[in-house]
């Protein structure tokens, strides 16, 4: 009984390891990359980032993106967080374009934030899902 609420802790502060990684990538690389770029006057909107994280939240909680498997898988893990990202970015940039806020949105600094979120969520996830592999072994 002890072993198994050992097990169970231990799976526990790895999922929440896990949240902490997302909400950190998901909003530290679009802070990162406008202060990185702030000097060639691209701005960047940061509510927009703040937007896409419950959106995250909600579609990676659904698509089992903080699931059983995604310990024992690092691919899978890889594959359901970046895919739940696209979905987030997906439906914020059509709440954008339907609230007619678009002139508003850097396209450029979205689409590089966009994509360096997702790089970013791919090789945190995969070294996280490696190192929590071993661990739960």
């Amino acid at each position: 009984m002890d072993r198994r609420r050992s097990k169970q802790t231990v799976r526990l502060y790895l999922y929440t390891g896990l949240l902490l990684l997302d909400v950190a990538v998901v909003i530290g690389t679009p802070v990162l990359l406008a202060l990185m770029f702030q000097p060639l006057g691209i701005r960047h909107d940061l509510l927009v980032t703040l937007a896409i994280m419950p959106v995250y939240a909600v579609v990676a909680i659904n698509s089992g993106a903080y699931g059983p498997d995604v310990l024992k898988r690092p691919i899978e893990s890889v594959r359901r967080s970046t895919m739940s990202l696209l979905v987030a970015l997906l439906t914020i940039l059509v709440a954008i374009f339907f609230l007619k806020q678009s002139e508003e949105v850097s396209r450029l600094s979205l689409g590089l934030s966009s994509i360096a979120s997702i790089c970013a969520m791919a090789v945190v996830r995969g070294v996280y899902g490696r190192d929590a592999r071993r661990v739960t072994k």
